[in-house]
């Protein structure tokens, strides 16, 4: 009787396990759906918030704007003396003293404050853009290398196909060795391209998912591809984060430059004291003001002159690249988008129905071996390099995006 009563415990036991890993199991997969049917423009918004760089941007950004307040507080504090002295008579008394601000030390360093604020801003916007690139060249990356791995398949398919065909002609007597090693040859080399087709599917998987902390679902940008074709009238160079950050830096080298100047400058101080001396009121004024002799500043502010200059250069640099890149892109886009158009408008319909043709061409003896090789290779070739042009017009937009920071597109698809 006991025995029965634990083996309904055991069982009861068992059922309660398998239920809960049941329940588990669909808890994950709502989860993994869930996130999976995450439109780009969510995908985008999900990563800015847990990614470890914009994060690490946002807290330098709150560092800035703490440090930007103490910039602009006062530089010095009053001293407050007090004297004893017990000689002949005793001596004793309270004095207070200021050192003052005489030469706008204070405004100069909350300039440099706010110049600093200003471009931690900025910089925490690069961060978020720059971001928002590296997933969408990974999204397209991605969407790049499963077609590329889905052309590999087909590949395969063709190529298992002419290994049985001609191994099957071979036994007739219809074929040559040399034919049949031929297509046993391309079967290797459709199985070696299938396996490094996969491979790259699954690194540029890895780093889609790296940059989101989402599993990897099929997001396509391929719409990106029919865009219509970017003005340049309507772009101006203080659009670009990028350079934008360039002139912060030179106004950032400028201020430093300034608050170095100020620091030459000596600040007086100025003091009154009260208290007795014996029987007798004392009241004093004191003045004192530093003697530059030993250290000037001065190397300190021609190392800071040198530096804005340098930051002056490289922005002017920055602006020359900006242009560059900006008709770069621009014609990078135009170029592509029409080879898409006319991929679109004329060819991609016929690429299908030529595989099935070469293979009754085959099996009709009207090609041999090696041609339907090559017609087979050119084909695929053709659909790679059309994957890889959408791929190219899918980057040149992502670089105009964060050129022009526009990424308006994401919200909008």
């Amino acid at each position: 009787m006991n025995c029965i009563n634990k083996q309904g415990v055991i069982v009861f036991v068992v059922i309660m396990l398998l239920t809960s890993i049941s329940t588990t199991a669909q808890e994950t997969t709502l989860k993994n759906y869930g996130e999976n049917s995450l439109s780009i423009n969510e995908l985008m918004a999900r990563a800015l918030l847990t990614n470890p760089s914009v994060n690490s941007a946002q807290k330098k950004l709150e560092a800035a704007i703490a440090r930007g307040r103490a910039l602009g507080q006062s530089l010095y504090n009053p001293n407050l003396d007090f004297e004893y002295e017990n000689s002949e008579q005793v001596t004793k008394t309270i004095g207070l003293s200021q050192t003052i601000d005489w030469n706008g030390k204070r405004s100069a360093n909350q300039e440099l404050a706010r110049v600093n604020t200003e471009k931690a801003r900025l910089e925490y916007k690069v961060v978020r853009n720059s971001l928002m690139s590296s997933i969408a060249k990974a999204i397209s990356n991605y969407e790049r290398t499963t077609d590329l791995l889905a052309i590999k398949e087909k590949s395969l398919i063709s190529a298992t196909k002419l290994s049985s065909f001609a191994q099957r002609r071979y036994s007739q007597g219809d074929i040559t060795l040399k034919e049949l090693q031929t297509a046993k040859l391309a079967l290797f080399r459709s199985q070696t391209e299938k396996n490094n087709a996969l491979s790259s599917m699954l690194s540029s998987k890895q780093t889609l998912e790296a940059l989101t902390g989402i599993a990897a679902a099929q997001w396509s940008l391929e719409y990106l591809a029919n865009l219509e074709l970017p003005s340049l009238t309507n772009v101006s160079e203080y659009q670009s984060p990028v350079l934008l950050l360039s002139q912060l830096t030179y106004l950032e080298k400028k201020s430093e430059m300034e608050v170095a100047r100020k620091q030459r400058s000596v600040d007086p101080t100025v003091g009154v004291k009260y208290g007795k001396e014996g029987d007798n009121n004392i009241v004093g004024v004191n003045f004192s003001i530093p003697l530059p002799i030993r250290n000037n500043f001065k190397d300190s502010y021609i190392a800071s002159s040198k530096e804005m200059k340098a930051a002056e250069f490289d922005f002017e640099n920055r602006k020359r690249l900006f242009q560059a890149n900006l008709f770069s892109n621009h014609s990078r886009i135009t170029m592509l988008s029409k080879s898409w158009i006319n991929w679109q408008n004329d060819s991609h319909q016929s690429l299908e129905s030529q595989y099935e043709l070469l293979f009754k061409l085959l099996e009709n003896n009207e090609i041999n071996t090696l041609n339907y090789l090559l017609e087979i290779d050119q084909l695929l070739q053709t659909e790679e390099a059309i994957v890889d042009m959408r791929f190219n017009l899918e980057i040149a937009w992502i670089d105009w995006f964060e050129l022009t920071d526009n990424y308006k597109v994401w919200a909008e698809n």
